[in-house]
């Protein structure tokens, strides 16, 4: 015989004949195939494999016909009776279906986010939902539920659902058991985003934490479930007086231009990135028949660890300082003591305010609290930085008027501090920023006491 005849009988012996004689298994069909005579959930007999075509020949337990279907779509067992425990399992998930909302939406090995990537889904694509066990969780600000899933090509692994939509395609009827969250990537960047008011930007961008109005419950954040209860809340730091909070529910958004979406609701919600890099928003409403607009950006880093940085190194400049000594004399300028948790005392000090001066006011107390709540403009290149002495005990009852205080530059000489006093009109009030030296001719010079 010829070798292309001993070929012909290997490749044909590969297709007909199973692993052994007799049934190899039993199998659960998961996904059935258009052609009639197989169903979701069927327990059925499988007799041959072929390893070429990845196909099974299956035959239902109530005794029809067999038919080759695609490996995939069957779930095998070694024992029959766990076989009939996944097909009654299965029952629930038969005839549920997912699309999928989202291009690249990842299939994970386990329900993890963190899990190996089996398959990307793209846009549209449906699947075979095989279970949905687990209880509803977060990623990020989207929540959902995490789902098994199979694809047509024959990967099996885990979705996070909110970008799913899930269809149960019951025979003579079809209807969405729950919508994809928004399929729109932008809008899936607006939603799972923590958008904070354009200064904390600002702040973090020029080195100028100031704890008062930088703070992680300011900005725009999702308050429920995108799939459910759709809302914002943006939250705003006033003036004066309590924050101002804005309830801002929306509707299906729907986009507007490349950068621009409408969210409707009852306060016809916009939102529009200003820049390339979609990191700073626009949000527009309508408040009590009032047009707001407020800008809103990404912060580069955790609020909380910002806060303490900042707060660590007000706390770095005190211990500096104290390192040097605690007690400071000038002939001109008086003494000054340094006592505990920033305290201070200073006899001498009304010789800053001459009467050419414009530096502190008569009749203040000697003594108070020195804060480094000030900064200086980075346009002053030179080894200065800002001190505050605030003049007696600060009352913080809300509303109640600030204690009187005066600014400095300071640096360290030998064996000295010096102080160089700042004019109201040489600092920005607002960002509690010195932008130029005062030209005061005043330079307090005091010589610390070991």
């Amino acid at each position: 015989m010829s070798l292309r005849f001993f070929a012909y009988v290997f490749l044909t012996g590969t297709v007909l004949l199973s692993c052994g004689f007799g049934r190899m298994a039993t199998g659960v069909v998961i996904w059935a195939p258009e052609t009639p005579g197989l169903q979701n959930g069927d327990l059925v007999w499988i007799w041959e494999q072929s390893r070429i075509r990845h196909s099974l020949r299956v035959q239902p337990t109530n005794g029809s016909a067999s038919l080759e279907t695609d490996q995939w779509r069957v779930k095998s067992f070694n024992s029959e009776t766990d076989a009939k425990a996944y097909s009654e399992s299965y029952q629930q998930y038969k005839n549920t279906f997912a699309v999928s909302g989202k291009q690249g939406l990842p299939v994970r090995q386990t329900p993890d986010a963190n899990a190996n990537r089996l398959y990307k889904l793209g846009e549209n694509e449906e699947v075979k939902v095989l279970s949905r066990p687990g209880q509803r969780v977060k990623q990020g600000n989207l929540e959902g539920t995490w789902v098994e899933v199979l694809t047509k090509d024959g990967y099996s692994g885990w979705v996070f659902d909110y970008y799913l939509k899930l269809i149960d395609k019951t025979p003579g009827a079809t209807e969405a058991v729950k919508n994809s969250g928004p399929g729109d990537e932008k809008v899936q960047l607006i939603v799972s985003t923590s958008w904070y008011p354009e200064e904390m930007r600002a702040m973090v961008d020029q080195d100028r934490l100031r704890p008062e109005i930088f703070r992680p419950e300011l900005g725009l954040r999702l308050t429920g479930s995108a799939d459910t209860n759709r809302s914002f809340l943006l939250t705003l730091s006033a003036e004066a007086g309590p924050d101002e909070l804005f309830e801002l529910p929306w509707d299906e958004p729907r986009k507007i231009d490349e950068l621009s979406y409408y969210f409707g609701g009852p306060e016809k919600l916009r939102i529009q990135f200003t820049t390339p890099e979609l990191s700073k928003i626009v949000v527009g409403f309508t408040w009590k028949g009032q047009e707001k607009n407020v800008t809103l950006a990404t912060l580069q880093g955790d609020v909380g660890t910002l806060l303490s940085q900042e707060l660590a190194s007000r706390q770095r400049k005190w211990t500096e300082l104290t390192n040097h000594g605690h007690l400071l004399e000038s002939p001109t300028y008086g003494t000054l003591t340094l006592g505990e948790e920033n305290s201070f005392t200073w006899d001498g000090f009304q010789a800053l305010s001459p009467p050419s001066a414009d530096i502190l006011p008569n009749n203040l107390p000697h003594s108070g609290k020195i804060a480094f709540d000030w900064f200086k403009d980075r346009k002053l290149i030179n080894e200065f930085q800002a001190i505050r002495f605030v003049f007696g005990e600060e009352n913080l009852t809300p509303g109640a008027p600030e204690p009187p205080s005066q600014v400095f530059l300071y640096r360290f000489l030998k064996d000295g501090l010096q102080l160089l006093p700042v004019l109201p009109r040489d600092t920005d009030q607002t960002k509690h920023t010195v932008l130029r030296e005062s030209k005061s001719g005043l330079s307090v010079f005091l010589t610390f006491q070991n």
